[in-house]
């Protein structure tokens, strides 16, 4: 089976439309895994608390909590919008910078 991976991000403003997002891709993707990364600024954090929990047949949700500290980081991807080239070149970024992240977290874990 395929595996697929979906990025995203939202404010709290968005935030209500995730659950929507998540049951369009659970039924158009039907037969595929899919993870499913949400970064945001940690200021819901009870409502993706709730996200969590909601069980999907084929959806793995990951969040990953951007703080506001390191948010100037990230203002390539969120200027970043459309498709073709611009839409390749901001994924890039992001699974880099994702990448990075999640690799400083395993080592950090190796360590305790």
């Amino acid at each position: 089976m395929k595996t697929i991976n979906i990025m995203t991000s939202c404010d709290g403003n968005l935030m209500k439309y995730i659950p929507i997002q998540l049951e369009s891709i659970e039924f158009n993707l039907k037969g595929r895994h899919i993870n499913f990364y949400l970064f945001h600024d940690g200021q819901n954090i009870s409502y993706v608390n709730k996200l969590k929990k909601i069980k999907y047949n084929n959806i793995k949700f990951h969040d990953v909590v951007i703080p506001k500290e390191e948010a100037s980081k990230y203002e390539l991807i969120a200027n970043r919008g459309g498709g073709g080239v611009e839409l390749l070149t901001t994924v890039s970024v992001l699974i880099n910078i994702f990448l990075k992240r999640w690799i400083e977290y395993y080592i950090l874990i190796r360590q305790i």
